[in-house]
């Protein structure tokens, strides 16, 4: 995660005993030479998604129909375990102000909570009981995404946002934070629409544009999975990683040999 590396233990356990470390974002990158680790020595990989299954049609109707939604309802939904970094509070108190001007938007909390979680008493304190679902951990997370028509991430902090990829390659426009790593993934304005952590009216205008715009929604969408198959493939992560072992058999060889000093990875 882009969480920063404070405690003096975390410092020491990642500058001994590695040849190399591989971060799934720049952003991470940042976060361990900002802890004092040499660039060098950091390597980065994104994660990756299976294209082939994200890619192929959830079954959207069933959820909507668990769910009670209607046909004209706009379906925005959060795919994260409920805990104040991921920002889900964000996204409610954002609720009454996207309301006014796109009535029909319904909000999709999935992920693991608990009945006293400070987010369910928020949406009660204002009277959004019946715009806010509750959906807890779902095994059918493709299927929960299907039934979407916008993903959001409101998150203050996140290291790349692997079911922002996952949304993506399901053909969803995202409305996401600029934390972390996120905008390695989401390119603001073409795939998805990005703002500041914490900024409750960015998070709300953002929402407002994609759900009173149904071709902005399936433009964004469309761009969006191009962008997952194109750049979030495991090919993709596998020929990096290899290249990465490759690199550092080189510096073994190398140093075997008594050649010099060896060359960093790539």
């Amino acid at each position: 995660m882009d969480t920063p590396i404070t405690v003096w233990h975390h410092k020491l356990k990642y500058r001994f005993g590695y040849d190399t470390i591989i971060a799934i974002s720049q952003s991470v990158k940042k976060v361990l030479v900002n802890a004092g680790i040499s660039e060098e020595k950091i390597s980065v990989v994104r994660s990756a998604i299976d294209y082939s299954w994200w890619s192929r049609s959830g079954e959207r109707d069933r959820i909507r129909h668990e769910f009670g939604y209607q046909d004209s309802d706009t379906v925005v939904a959060v795919i994260a375990a409920i805990e104040p970094r991921k920002g889900q509070e964000l996204l409610i108190r954002a609720l009454p102000r996207i309301l006014e001007r796109a009535p029909n938007v319904k909000v999709l909390l999935a992920g693991k909570d608990d009945i006293a979680q400070p987010e369910r008493a928020l949406a009660s304190q204002l009277g959004l009981t019946d715009k806010v679902t509750f959906a807890g951990f779902r095994p059918d997370v493709k299927d929960v995404i299907a039934a979407a028509d916008i993903i959001s991430a409101p998150s203050y902090l996140e290291g790349l946002g692997v079911s922002i990829m996952e949304a993506m390659a399901c053909g969803k426009p995202v409305v996401a934070t600029t934390a972390g790593g996120i905008p390695e993934s989401v390119v603001d304005g073409e795939t998805g629409i990005l703002f500041e952590p914490g900024d409750t009216a960015g998070l709300a205008n953002a929402i407002i544009r994609l759900a009173v715009d149904d071709s902005l929604r399936s433009s964004m969408g469309q761009k969006g999975q191009a962008r997952a198959k194109h750049s979030f493939s495991v090919d993709s992560l596998i020929s990096q990683t290899l290249e990465i072992y490759g690199a550092l058999l080189d510096r073994q060889a190398i140093l075997l040999r008594g050649a010099g000093p060896p060359p960093p990875c790539p």
